[in-house]
C-alpha cells in the first residue's frame, strides 16, 4: 500500500499542474512543489502510524508528480528546437540519477529492507528538492509562453 500510494500522488500532482500552471505560471508552481516535496521529507522524520505514513507518501508523490511535469513543459517551452529533445531526455536522465541518489540513501541509512533509520534517509532525500527551489528562484525566467497567454509580451520576448 505505501509504495502505490506515492504513485497515486505522482498521478494526481501530474494531472492538476498543467491547468493551475496555466493560471499562475510555470516558475512560482515549481517553487510551490519542490518546497513542498522538502516539507514533505521533514514530516517523514515525524511519522509516527501507518496512517502519517502513507499521507507522506502522497503529499510526496504528489509533489514530485507536481514539479516533473512542470519542469518538463517549463524546459519544452523555453527551450530552442534544436536542443529540445536532447534537454528533454537530460530531464529524464535527471530522473534516473534521482533513483540511484535514492538507492545509495537506502545503502547508507537501512541495514536491511526492515530495519534502519528510514527517516532520515527519507529526509536527505528531500535535499536536493532546495537545490532545485534556489536554482529555480535565483536563475530561472518564467515561461514565455505563459507570459505570451497572459498578454505579458515585452517579458516575453
Amino acid at each position: 500500500m505505501l509504495a502505490s500510494i506515492f504513485y497515486l500522488g505522482i498521478f494526481s500532482g501530474s494531472i492538476i499542474s498543467g491547468k493551475l500552471s496555466d493560471k499562475h505560471g510555470r516558475k512560482s508552481l515549481i517553487m510551490v512543489g519542490t518546497a513542498l516535496q522538502f516539507l514533505f521529507s521533514v514530516l517523514f522524520l515525524f511519522a509516527n502510524s501507518v496512517t502519517f505514513m502513507a499521507f507522506m507518501r502522497f503529499g510526496y508523490g504528489f509533489s514530485f508528480g507536481f514539479t516533473i511535469a512542470l519542469t518538463t513543459s517549463m524546459y519544452a517551452e523555453s527551450s530552442p528546437i534544436k536542443y529540445r529533445g536532447k534537454g528533454l531526455l537530460l530531464l529524464n536522465f535527471c530522473v534516473s540519477l534521482g533513483k540511484i541518489f535514492g538507492i545509495v540513501l537506502a545503502e547508507i541509512f537501512l541495514s536491511s529492507y526492515t530495519t534502519g533509520n528510514w527517516r532520515l534517509m527519507m529526509f536527505f532525500s528531500g535535499l536536493p528538492s532546495v537545490a532545485v527551489l534556489i536554482g529555480t528562484y535565483c536563475y530561472m525566467e518564467e515561461s514565455p509562453r505563459y507570459l505570451i497567454a497572459n498578454e505579458k509580451y515585452d517579458e516575453a520576448f
